[in-house]
C-alpha cells in the first residue's frame, strides 16, 4: 500500500508540508483578495438596471453572496496542505475529497454549460467601452476605471463554472508545491466549501434564515433566486469550533474520523436548487 501511495504521490518531495518545521509552526499562508474596491461600491448602492444586467450575465449570484465577514487564512492555510497536485484532491484520513462543478454552481450560482473561455480579449479600446457603460449600465466611467467590460448578451453562453474551478485548482496546485508565496482566486468558494463538509472546522452561524428581505426583494424584481453560498453572508462566532490556530486545525484535520465530513450537503430536489441550476441540472451530471 506504501508503495502504491509513492506512485501516486511522486511530488511529496516538493510539497508544502515538508515544509513545516518547529520554527515555522504557525507560519500562515496570506489570501490575496482583489474584491474589496467591488464591496465598497456595492455598499454605497447598485441600482436596479445593473443588478438585471449581472443576472443576465450570470454573475448575480456572488453580488448576493456578498464579502464574506470573516477570511480564516489559518483554515485556508491547514487545508492547502492537503491538497495533493498529482489527483486534484484533499487528502483526509477517511478518504480523498474536492470541489467539484456542483459546488462551484451552487455556492455562486454560475454557469456550468456553456462556451470555453480562453485568452484575454482586446478587441475593444477605452472609448468603446465607455459608449457601452453609457449604453447598458446608465453611466459613463473615466478612463482610468475601466478595468473589464463584455458584451452582455453573450455573457452568459460561457462555461464560468468551469473557468472559476479550473482558476481555483491552479491556485491550490501552486501553493502546495511552493511556487508561490499566497493564495488567489475565488478563495470564498474555498472556505465556504471547507465550511461546509468538515464540521470540526465549521463557525456556528448567527442567523438560521433561508433568505433575508433583501434577498427576498431580489426574487420579487425578477432576480435570481440566491445561491447557496448566500447563506454564509452573515455573523459567525466560534464558540464549538477552534480559529486562529493553523495548528489546532492541522490537529484537528488528522484526527478526523467517518461522520465529520459531510459527503452530500446540497438538497438537489429542493426548490432553492432547482432555482438556481434551472437547466443546468442535465449538465451538472454529465460534467461531474
Amino acid at each position: 500500500m506504501a508503495e502504491n501511495t509513492d506512485n501516486v504521490l511522486y511530488l511529496r518531495g516538493r510539497h508544502i508540508s515538508n515544509n513545516i518545521n518547529a520554527e515555522n509552526m504557525d507560519a500562515i499562508i496570506p489570501s490575496r483578495r482583489s474584491d474589496k474596491c467591488l464591496w465598497r461600491l456595492l455598499n454605497a448602492g447598485i441600482h436596479l438596471r445593473v443588478r438585471l444586467c449581472l443576472a443576465r450575465m450570470s454573475f448575480y449570484g456572488v453580488i448576493q453572496c456578498g464579502p464574506i465577514k470573516y477570511y480564516d487564512n489559518h483554515l485556508l492555510t491547514a487545508i492547502v496542505e492537503i491538497w495533493r497536485r498529482e489527483t486534484h484532491t484533499f487528502h483526509l484520513t477517511m478518504g480523498e475529497a474536492t470541489i467539484t462543478l456542483q459546488d462551484v454552481a451552487l455556492i455562486w450560482g454560475l454557469n456550468i454549460d456553456g462556451m470555453l473561455i480562453t485568452g484575454i480579449d482586446t478587441a475593444y479600446n477605452k472609448h468603446t467601452l465607455q459608449q457601452r457603460c453609457a449604453t447598458w449600465l446608465g453611466f459613463t466611467p473615466t478612463s482610468s476605471q475601466i478595468k473589464f467590460i463584455e458584451d452582455i448578451e453573450i455573457m452568459n453562453t460561457y462555461s464560468w463554472d468551469s473557468a472559476v474551478l479550473a482558476y481555483l485548482y491552479r491556485e491550490l496546485c501552486d501553493i502546495s508545491m511552493r511556487l508561490k508565496v499566497d493564495l488567489c482566486g475565488p478563495v470564498q468558494i474555498l472556505q465556504i466549501w471547507v465550511w461546509s463538509k468538515i464540521t470540526l472546522l465549521c463557525p456556528d452561524r448567527a442567523q438560521h434564515v433561508s433568505i433575508s428581505q433583501e434577498q427576498a426583494a431580489d426574487v420579487l424584481q425578477d432576480l435570481p433566486f440566491p445561491p447557496y453560498g448566500a447563506c454564509w453572508r452573515r455573523e459567525f462566532s466560534w464558540t464549538h469550533t477552534a480559529h486562529h490556530s493553523v495548528r489546532i486545525m492541522r490537529d484537528m484535520l488528522d484526527r478526523m474520523v467517518e461522520g465529520q465530513f459531510l459527503w452530500t450537503i446540497y438538497d438537489m430536489e429542493s426548490l432553492e436548487v432547482g432555482g438556481i441550476l434551472n437547466g443546468n441540472r442535465i449538465h451538472l451530471c454529465r460534467s461531474a
